[in-house]
């Protein structure tokens, strides 16, 4: 049983991980990156930062000038300004810098000298700062402590990083590290310093005057000129964290446009915290303003353009707000006025058929402007329109009682309830009486005409028919002036070759049906004869015997 109650924990504790959605996460970015030791990235009063996250380049005070050891800040009008950026929701600063000391940071003031503090005036300052004094650098609060490591030498630059977080925790996190290699931290006690223990609750750069800009000052103190260090800097480099948290929405989106159909309606993002990176859209319609509104397919850009499926909804959109901790909860704008239909949009005319005394338009329709199509108008002179009677809604359409052999450029207008579209395309036609091709001596496109015989009347005369058969295998031979005469009618309609027809009655047609049975019998009778001829002739013989 005891298997069975730890499985159950298990998964509930890895579906935990899977099912929960990342709430937060660290944005880390490189803000500041300058090499002082490239005269081409000094100009005037500016010293040009490279870093991709930069908030803007580096201000030059009192003429810093390049050389192959960097900037020599020696007086107290001689350092920098920059910008990190907001500093509200950052967990931790990385400082790196190419440095090397001269002093032992209490010559000129003996208080120390400021190495970077952030803030750039009295108004806005952090009293938590890299600090220099009696040859010890580190974390300062503004109350003669000094929290770090011994300098190793001014005679040499160091790679030097120091690693600042905010936060009631910071003071046991904070990291020193020397040419690479971390260092442990102590407290700076000894000679001037009068702490002897440091308050961890002032440690932090985020803790007073209300500073949340990033602005920062190198090698000179933001309250005034007398904190002021001298050295040799070759560059420098910081690099934030910052703790992000997903988007969430302060001010709703909103849409602008005309609120009719083929107008583009547009969505703002709105207003987040969290700094977004990407929006997601999605544009909803509903029947009425306050009821049930539901996504329309495909419209996920910021932008939308209205169609007749719109006509008298109304319309929303939603916004989607993420960066690299997750993705916010959709915001909805609020309604839009009912969206109005418009009329059509201009018909396309894309050939003419010419006819007897009409034209045939043929066409295609454009969008209605989100009422139906009634009917449509046509004009034969550029200007005045006629329309249908009764209506027409499809292509063609046919215009009538025009004038053959006269040319008229046509344009047509649909027609809805709002009001008639601009005029289409325009393209001339002119009626004509179609008139059958001719023969152009080509058999292959020559027409067929079939004439129809009609039955010829003959009259026969019939006289007695004289045949004189010399021959059974001859055709009989017909006297002149016995033969049966056929005259055909004459029809003045159709003129037919000319046939002659003899006509052979009946009992002829029997007779010599008759000579011919007779003429086979004979040849059959010959034939035997001859192949039985002697048979016959000793039958015979034999008989004369008896």
């Amino acid at each position: 049983m005891y298997k069975f109650f730890a499985r159950i924990v298990l998964f509930a504790f890895l579906l935990s991980f899977v099912s929960s959605p990342a709430s937060a996460a660290d944005a880390e970015a490189i803000v500041v990156d300058v090499d002082m030791t490239d005269a081409t990235k000094v100009s005037g009063s500016t010293l040009t930062n490279t870093a991709v996250g930069k908030l803007g380049n580096l201000t030059i005070f009192n003429g810093l000038t390049s050389s192959s050891d960097g900037f020599f800040f020696n007086n107290s009008a001689s350092y920098l300004t920059g910008n990190l950026g907001t500093t509200t929701d950052m967990k931790k600063v990385v400082i790196e810098m190419n440095l090397k000391l001269v002093d032992t940071g209490i010559v000129d003031n003996a208080s120390g000298a400021m190495i970077l503090g952030f803030g750039t005036n009295s108004s806005s300052y952090v009293p938590y700062n890299i600090y220099h004094h009696s040859n010890f650098i580190g974390f300062n609060t503004f109350n003669s402590e000094l929290y770090g490591i011994t300098v190793p030498d001014m005679t040499s630059f160091h790679q030097y990083k120091f690693v600042m977080f905010r936060g009631s925790e910071s003071y046991t996190l904070q990291e020193i590290w020397l040419d690479g290699v971390q260092q442990s931290l102590a407290y700076k006690t000894a000679g001037a310093l009068s702490g002897t223990s440091e308050i961890n609750g002032n440690r932090k750069f985020t803790t007073s005057g209300g500073y949340s800009n990033g602005d920062f000052t190198v090698m000179r103190h933001p309250l005034g000129p007398s904190w002021f260090s001298r050295g040799y800097m070759k560059n420098l480099k910081i690099t934030t964290t910052t703790v992000v948290s997903a988007p969430t929405n302060s001010v709703a989106p909103s849409i602008t446009g005309t609120k009719s159909v083929g107008q583009t309606l547009t969505s703002s993002t709105g207003t987040w915290s969290g700094t977004p990176t990407s929006y997601a859209y999605q544009w909803k319609r509903a029947d009425t303003s306050s009821g049930s509104y539901t996504d329309i397919s495909g419209a996920n850009t910021s932008t939308y353009v209205l169609t007749s499926d719109d006509v008298s909804k109304f319309i929303k959109v939603g916004v989607i707000a993420t960066n690299a901790a997750g993705s916010s909860s959709q915001t909805l704008s609020t309604a839009t006025t009912a969206i109005s239909a418009v009329a059509p949009s201009a018909p396309v005319i894309n050939s003419i058929t010419a006819g007897n005394a009409q034209l045939s338009v043929n066409f295609t329709a454009s969008s209605n402007g989100g009422s139906a199509i009634t009917n449509y108008k046509y004009s034969i002179d550029g200007s005045t329109y006629t329309a249908f009677s009764p209506a027409v809604t499809t292509s063609p359409l046919v215009i009538t009682g025009l004038t053959n052999d006269t040319t008229y450029p046509v344009t047509i207008k649909a027609v809805n309830s709002i009001n008639d579209s601009s005029a289409s395309n325009s393209i001339s036609g002119t009626p004509t009486i179609a008139v059958p091709p001719t023969d152009s001596g080509d058999s292959s496109s020559s027409p067929t005409i079939t004439a129809t015989a009609k039955p010829i009347t003959k009259i026969k005369v019939k006289k007695p028919v004289n045949k004189i058969v010399t021959n059974p295998f001859d055709e009989p031979e017909v006297s002149s002036n016995n033969t049966e005469e056929i005259v055909p009618e004459i029809n003045p309609e159709i003129a037919l070759p000319k046939t002659n027809l003899i006509d052979v009655n009946p009992v002829d047609r029997a007779l010599n049906a008759v000579y011919w049975m007779f003429f086979v019998l004979a040849v059959m009778m010959l034939l035997i004869g001859v192949s039985y001829r002697d048979r016959f002739y000793g039958l015979v013989r034999r008989r004369k015997d008896d």
